[in-house]
C-alpha cells in the first residue's frame, strides 16, 4: 500500500451511508403519516399541500448522500489498493441493486400518495415495512464487503516506522521513573 489511509475514514463513509438510508426511511415514515392521516379523515391543508415537497427534498437529499457514499467508497478503495474477492465482488452488487431498490420503492411511495386512500395507506404500510428490511440487509452487505479492505487498512495504519522503533531515550527515561518509584502499594493494608 503506497499511502496510508486513516481507519477513521470508513467510519465517515458509514455514516453517510446511514444518513441516505435514514432520508429513504423519512420518505417512507413521511408518507405512512400522510396516509394514516387520510384513512382517519384528518387531512390537514398543510400536509396535502406540502408532503409532496417535503418527499422530494428527502429523495434528493438521499441521493446526493448515495452518490458522496458511492464516490468516497471508490476512493477509499483506489487508494487502498485492495484487490476484490469475487465474493466481495457479489456483495457489493447485490448491495447496489438493493440500494437501487430501495430508491425505487421510495419513488413508487411517492407517486403512491397520488392514488386513493385505501390503496396508498396499505402501500405505505407494506413499503415502510419492506424499506426497514432492506435498510438492514443492505446495511450488513456493505460491512461485510468493506470487512476485509477495513483490516488490510487498519493494519498498515498501525505499521511501525523503523526509525520511531530506535528511541532508546524514551525507553530510559521511563526505566529511571520507575525505578525512583516508591514500591509500596497504598491500597494494601500493612
Amino acid at each position: 500500500m503506497n499511502s496510508k489511509i486513516n481507519p477513521k475514514s470508513y467510519v465517515f463513509v458509514k455514516y453517510t451511508f446511514t444518513f441516505s438510508m435514514l432520508l429513504w426511511y423519512l420518505i417512507g415514515f413521511v408518507s405512512l403519516a400522510v396516509a394514516i392521516k387520510q384513512q382517519n379523515g384528518v387531512f390537514d391543508e398543510w400536509i396535502n399541500l406540502n408532503h409532496l415537497k417535503l418527499n422530494l427534498v428527502f429523495l434528493g437529499l438521499a441521493l446526493v448522500a448515495g452518490v458522496v457514499y458511492l464516490m468516497l467508497r471508490i476512493y477509499l478503495h483506489k487508494k487502498s489498493s485492495y484487490t476484490l474477492k469475487p465474493k466481495e465482488k457479489q456483495k457489493i452488487i447485490i448491495n447496489i441493486c438493493l440500494y437501487l431498490l430501495v430508491m425505487g420503492l421510495a419513488i413508487v411511495l411517492i407517486c403512491g400518495s397520488l392514488m386513493s386512500v385505501v390503496v396508498f395507506y396499505g402501500l405505505a404500510i407494506a413499503l415502510c415495512i419492506i424499506l426497514i428490511l432492506l435498510g438492514i440487509v443492505i446495511s450488513m452487505l456493505d460491512t461485510l464487503s468493506i470487512a476485509g479492505e477495513q483490516v488490510l487498512v487498519v493494519q498498515a495504519w498501525n505499521e511501525k516506522d523503523p526509525a520511531d522503533l530506535e528511541t532508546p531515550n524514551g525507553v530510559e527515561e521511563n526505566q529511571v521513573k520507575l525505578e525512583k518509584k516508591d514500591k509500596t502499594n497504598p491500597f494494601m493494608e500493612e
